[in-house]
């Protein structure tokens, strides 16, 4: 039983830790459009909708979906901004107008996975 109170909040303190480290490699700035809004329906009858964006780089013009649904930061068709993507890997971004919520969001999971797990 005592492996499950060190297991669980162990797995929140990784997965917010991941998200802050992971966005780190995002470091070449693009000019992006909001091109279209995608919708999932959770099993519960909740409706998500995920931004997606349109952007070119190098070569290649990219069309990618949000990881952060947009009820969070309120994107709109046809909207223009900033993405950071990773040169490396075009279709990895993060949008400066979720950022704040993405970082809040992965501080949250490694605060309770800690708080929860006070022997880490």
């Amino acid at each position: 039983m005592k492996i499950v109170f060190i297991l669980f909040p162990s797995i929140f303190i990784l997965a917010g830790a991941w998200g802050i480290i992971n966005r780190k490699k995002c470091t070449e700035n693009v000019e992006a459009e909001v091109i279209g809004i995608n919708s999932s329906c959770d099993s519960d009858g909740s409706v998500s909708r995920y931004p997606v964006f349109g952007y070119s780089f190098g070569e290649n013009d990219y069309r990618c979906e949000s990881s952060l649904s947009s009820s969070f930061c309120r994107l709109h068709v046809g909207e223009r901004g900033e993405l950071y993507i990773d040169p490396e890997d075009p279709e990895d971004f993060y949008c400066l107008k979720e950022t704040i919520h993405k970082v809040l969001i992965n501080l949250v999971f490694a605060e309770w996975g800690y708080f929860y797990c006070p022997s880490l």
